[in-house]
């Protein structure tokens, strides 16, 4: 884990290790809620697709996401733990 402190942030900067078939689960399941978006017009030519604005806002209660964010809050309480916060 490599720590950045910015006063009066600390900052964390570590990689999430998963297998190459949970991302690319993780990939088609993003690509099936574009294609399934509610607001087509929303996007334009340069624009970015935002999952929150077309009806997929609950992406952690998304089965195919549940190892990343298991591997996320791993990474956040090594993080408060690094800086001594009390986190249970």
């Amino acid at each position: 884990m490599q720590v950045i402190n910015l006063f009066p942030l600390s900052l964390v900067k570590e990689k999430i290790l998963l297998s190459d078939n949970i991302k690319d689960e993780m990939k088609n399941e993003i690509l099936s809620m574009v294609l399934d978006s509610k607001n087509e017009n929303y996007k334009g030519p340069i624009d970015s697709w935002t999952g929150d604005t077309q009806g997929f806002e609950y992406l952690y209660k998304n089965q195919k996401f549940k190892s990343l964010f298991k591997e996320i809050k791993k990474k956040l309480v090594n993080y408060l733990t690094h800086l001594g916060i009390n986190h249970i």
